[in-house]
């Protein structure tokens, strides 16, 4: 008699354990299936900003001659489903599944062009910045420390912004506005905005 209600008991906690964890499964399904149309803003109306910036990542050295190479840092892309998508501040705003501000994957089949576009696409006007894109990208943005890589040995990282190359001024790192028509270049070395 004493071994069945032991049994018994064991199966109740065994039956505890199992049920438990599958329900909490189960509600989770249930809120991401009831959540994630909203979130991500599927909306295919007809955005009122639609642009790009381009963006530049150089990380310089100095070789064993003494000469300067810069090396280009390609993103892997951000802010579609299916690549880093790192901050939800904005959801809401975007466009066919997509952040706002977001970066294409690169195109393996192409050549490098020297720099990536971030795109400006969303469903309502905002004053977009370089750090929302590097918030929804997951990664640091800032003079002693971007992509992860931070200052040492006498090299620091600049920002380097303008509609040209020959009229290009100091950013204003995270606060920079994404603006239509502009480049930022951000480079890693000693020398700084050239």
């Amino acid at each position: 008699m004493a071994r069945s209600r032991e049994r018994a008991a064991r199966r109740r906690r065994l039956a505890y354990y199992v049920a438990v964890p599958v329900l909490v499964l189960v509600i989770s399904v249930v809120a991401y299936v009831a959540l994630v149309p909203t979130v991500l803003s599927c909306q295919n109306t007809t955005p009122t900003m639609d642009y790009s910036v381009q963006i530049s990542i150089q990380y310089a050295t100095i070789n064993s001659t003494g000469g300067r190479s810069l090396q280009l840092i390609i993103p892997k892309g951000a802010g579609e489903a299916g690549l880093a998508w790192n901050s939800h501040t904005y959801d809401s705003n975007g466009l066919e599944c997509r952040y706002p501000v977001y970066m294409d994957a690169p195109n393996p089949a192409q050549p490098y062009p020297g720099y990536s576009k971030i795109r400006v696409v969303s469903a309502i006007y905002h004053n977009y910045t370089l750090g929302d894109f590097f918030s929804v990208w997951g990664m640091t943005l800032g003079q002693n420390d971007t992509i992860n890589i931070q200052s040492a040995h006498g090299n620091q990282w600049s920002m380097c912004v303008g509609p040209s190359q020959n009229s290009q001024r100091p950013g204003l790192w995270g606060q920079e506005p994404l603006v239509n028509y502009n480049s930022i270049t951000l480079i890693y070395d000693n020398i700084g905005c050239v």
